[in-house]
């Protein structure tokens, strides 16, 4: 009897659980959404704005105030952010008092390239991402670059130099030449660097930060028109 009685209290429990379990989603899903909560995580880039957002969200899936939260379709807002190319990643969700919580990631450049034919951003993962018309990153002008495997060079070279403080200061851009050398551009000197292919980089780095070191205050390195850190070990000056 007691073995009965324990059988039909538990059923009672459950079903309690899942009658007020089954409540709180309806009052959840017969709430309307009365606020938008747009964020953006870091504050690396400013591509997009929580208007620019807005309008996406209006043209795709429709104006969300007002909706009920059993009309939103979580899932398709997010894939609606994550379709325009500045973005690197987007989390939506509601909150029980009604408001719909979207967090975007922007996706980062860091280079420009520029060609004959167009201009375009090369993103931290390596991949090309369009310019934007709502705002112009300051990043390192890139010349002489026509295939993938000189972004992939590129790459190499900018994920290295904005890494570090000082290189991600002081150099503004580089060509690459038609040996496959690439000339960098400073921000402060009358110079030049010749740093030859995109290899040993971390190597040719600490060379010309020690050289830039002992030198920096010397009005010899303002006469030189390169400084050539291609050869091995060496940093070369040159009129």
């Amino acid at each position: 009897m007691k073995k009965w009685l324990m059988y039909i209290g538990f059923i009672f429990f459950l079903s309690g659980i899942i009658f007020l379990f089954g409540f709180a989603q309806y009052k959840h899903n017969s709430h309307r959404i009365n606020q938008v909560n747009i964020n953006f995580k870091g504050n690396e880039t400013r591509f997009l704005t929580t208007e620019i957002v807005d309008k996406l969200l209006i043209q795709k899936t429709g104006n969300p105030l007002n909706q009920l939260n059993s009309s939103i379709n979580l899932h398709l807002i997010e894939e609606t952010v994550q379709s325009n190319q500045m973005v690197e990643n987007a989390e939506v969700f509601l909150n029980p008092d009604g408001h719909l919580n979207i967090t975007i990631e922007q996706r980062i450049p860091i280079a420009r390239i520029i060609t004959a034919t167009r201009s375009y951003y090369l993103d931290d993962k390596g991949l090309e991402m369009p310019l934007s018309t709502q705002y112009t990153e300051r990043v390192p002008l890139v010349t002489g670059v026509y295939n993938v495997e000189m972004e992939k060079e590129v790459f190499l070279i900018a994920d290295a130099f904005r890494k570090d403080e000082f290189f991600k200061k002081q150099i503004v851009g580089w060509n690459r030449l038609e040996n496959g050398d690439y000339l960098l551009n400073v921000r402060v000197g009358k110079h030049q660097i010749v740093f030859g292919k995109a290899e040993d980089i971390e190597n040719k780095m600490n060379r010309l930060k020690i050289f830039y070191k002992r030198m920096w205050n010397d009005e010899v390195l303002n006469t030189y028109q390169f400084l050539n850190v291609k050869y091995k070990n060496q940093v070369i000056g040159s009129y």
